[in-house]
């Protein structure tokens, strides 16, 4: 899906360390869900993102557009709860990471690893909330098995949704790579603290206001728009790459908007007009004006032919009797 788009927007404070450590190959991520244990006193409770807008009642959170990457979740709110992961490396330097859930519920994490002391993990955020990898630490890992153990610190709200052990040589070459495919693709990388509204509209206000809009044909609308800062144009549609919006200055950077609908970044402020257009239609009419001239010239052509073969088979002069 991201050949078809031209941005990417990271929110609740995600950054490119985001992108590349949930798109790791599965070997080096460990779910929180192996952690778990059928125990019934256990603090730790089992998660599943089914759907991502189940978020933000379940967590209490204003971002309701969060993932499990397919990993499940523990969480707690109980001071002094573990969770034990067994992980097994090569001989080699790694990073470790962790995915929590940060938001203004949280509090902290204490990390071990090996029963060293690795310090502690943020799980508190007044501005923003969602999941978010932060780094644990570097370590010179001998060949075998390792314990790595977080445990929570006081009272407050704290989901893990996996951990990275990586190489960090791996770690390193895989962030390159998205950087210079991100750069060959000419793909813009967009920050923001703050989550798209889940309303089809521009992102929240006061970014952004919808004045008004007109359809113009089966396919194409005008939308008028007043923008004082950097937001989304959402339209309620299902994912279509051939969908396109373009203004006065040309096409607009076009995204998988909550990996569902279609999403314009609109970065010029002020009052303007925008077309949202279906790529496809206009190559349809193309096709139907060029087959309509086509079909024009073959039955002027076969009439042509019909006449010429009359007036070459029409007699000349009189028959006498």
């Amino acid at each position: 899906m991201l050949k078809f788009t031209d941005s990417i927007v990271f929110y609740g404070n995600k950054n490119l360390d985001d992108f590349a450590l949930s798109s790791l190959d599965r070997e080096y991520h460990y779910p929180a869900l192996d952690c778990w244990t059928n125990d019934y006193h256990s603090p730790w409770t089992r998660d599943f993102f089914y759907a991502s807008t189940w978020l933000g009642a379940a967590y209490r959170s204003g971002n309701p557009w969060d993932f499990d990457l397919g990993l499940g979740i523990m969480r707690t709110e109980k001071p002094e709860s573990e969770l034990n992961f067994k992980v097994k490396t090569d001989e080699d330097s790694y990073e470790i990471w962790v995915r929590n859930f940060v938001g203004n519920t949280g509090n902290s994490l204490e990390a071990y690893v090996d029963g060293q002391t690795m310090g502690e993990i943020n799980s508190y955020s007044a501005t923003s909330d969602g999941f978010k990898w932060q780094r644990i630490g570097q370590l010179a890992f001998d060949e075998g098995q390792h314990e790595i153990v977080l445990k929570t610190t006081a009272d407050g709200f704290n989901a893990v949704n996996a951990i990275a052990v990586v190489p960090k040589a791996t770690l390193d070459q895989h962030r390159d790579a998205l950087t210079n495919w991100i750069s060959d693709s000419n793909i813009k990388l967009v920050y923001s603290s703050d989550s798209p509204s889940p309303v089809d509209s521009l992102g929240s206000e006061p970014k952004g206001e919808v004045l008004g809009y007109d359809r113009l044909s089966r396919t194409k609308i005008a939308v008028s728009v007043h923008v004082s800062e950097l937001c989304i144009l959402s339209f309620g549609e299902s994912y279509n790459r051939s969908r396109i919006a373009t203004d006065s200055q040309g096409r607009l950077p076009k995204i998988v908007l909550n990996s569902v609908t279609n999403g314009f970044l609109l970065e010029r402020t002020g009052t303007y007009q925008i077309i949202l257009d279906f790529e496809m239609e206009n190559h349809l009419n193309t096709a139907k004006i060029i087959s309509g001239l086509t079909l024009g010239i073959l039955l002027g052509t076969l009439a042509l032919i019909y006449c010429l073969e009359r007036k070459r088979g029409k007699p000349t002069g009189s028959t006498q009797r």
